[in-house]
């Protein structure tokens, strides 16, 4: 019986990555949850339960059904969060970013200053291109320390996991509208979504159909920010890399927050919530890698205490 057990307990960990892939790829490209919540439930708690299966294995492709059915999960429970019937946040977050700013919206004055609808420069594109890097360049780093650097690696899993969990939770209890939102419910001067401008330039029915589907443009999403949480999460795996990665992982952070700010996705305030989420997230996972690797070190054997011998008469 127990043979059998550990057959099945070893095929379970072998079958479940490729699963777990599989799995996040329909619910990433065909998520209507709304219209079938049972059967995406039952997708939700399968994924979650082969995540698991497999993450008990000590091979890397653990993490990676960890890494990917995390984002899997974050993507598609993301898309519930304007549906919990909690206000969503919106005239605040104008208020609260006025207040940083000493009375001027960043994004509002930028695009005043930078952007015209109808002519689309390098800067719109270059900030649209940095925006939807998010989807591919976090993925990548991965698999480079995947390759080069496997402590950092399985630290970068758990730091990735922890602020999406973090990230979910507060949009669940705090829904808050990005600016591009604000604007078109009258609460704050008009501000243009410059993502959408330059999909649309490219080809609009293709980046129609790709937004829907990544469901990047969710109304309640916007605090805190997971594009410059994770960023923030690169820049800090990266300097543990070496010095080079992480001064252009500076750069790529330094690009994004412009971005984010002047495309109309974020307000400064989402910026500084990301930050803060990973930079909590990080410690956290510091230091659950310091109690484990304490708890590891076999005590040491003291040696045996030296025997005394009474004072010579000589001395």
């Amino acid at each position: 019986m127990q043979g059998r057990l550990g057959f099945l307990s070893h095929a379970l960990d072998v079958a479940a990555p490729p699963i777990v892939v599989l799995l996040t790829l329909f619910l990433l490209l065909e998520r209507t949850p709304s219209k079938e919540p049972l059967m995406y439930g039952g997708l939700v708690v399968t994924l979650a339960v082969l995540t698991w299966a497999s993450a008990r294995s000590r091979g890397a492709y653990g993490l990676w059904a960890l890494y990917i059915g995390g984002f899997a999960l974050f993507s598609l429970l993301r898309s519930f969060t304007d549906e919990t019937g909690v206000p969503t946040h919106i005239g605040d977050l104008v208020q609260a970013e006025k207040a940083l700013t000493f009375g001027t919206v960043p994004t509002v004055w930028l695009q005043g200053k930078l952007f015209n609808p109808t002519d689309i420069t390098w800067l719109d594109r270059m900030a649209t291109y940095v925006h939807w890097s998010y989807f591919a360049l976090p993925h990548l780093f991965a698999m480079h320390l995947f390759f080069g650097h496997r402590d950092l690696f399985q630290r970068y899993v758990y730091l990735f996991v922890g602020i999406l969990a973090v990230g979910l939770l507060i949009y669940l209890i705090f829904p808050a509208a990005p600016p591009w939102v604000a604007s078109l419910s009258g609460q704050l001067d008009p501000t243009y979504k410059i993502v959408t401008e330059v999909g649309s330039e490219l080809n609009v029915n293709i980046y129609t159909y790709f937004e829907g589907r990544i469901r990047d443009s969710n109304p309640v999403a916007a605090m805190p920010s997971i594009h410059m949480a994770v960023s923030v999460a690169v820049l800090l795996i990266a300097f543990r890399v070496n010095i080079f990665l992480g001064v252009c992982a500076l750069l790529y952070n330094l690009a994004m927050a412009f971005s984010l700010v002047y495309a109309g996705e974020h307000y400064l305030v989402d910026l500084a919530a990301g930050v803060l989420v990973t930079l909590f997230v990080y410690a956290a996972v510091e230091i659950w890698f310091r109690v484990r690797e304490g708890a590891h070190v076999p005590f040491a054997v003291r040696p045996p205490p030296e025997p005394s011998y009474p004072p010579s008469p000589l001395d």
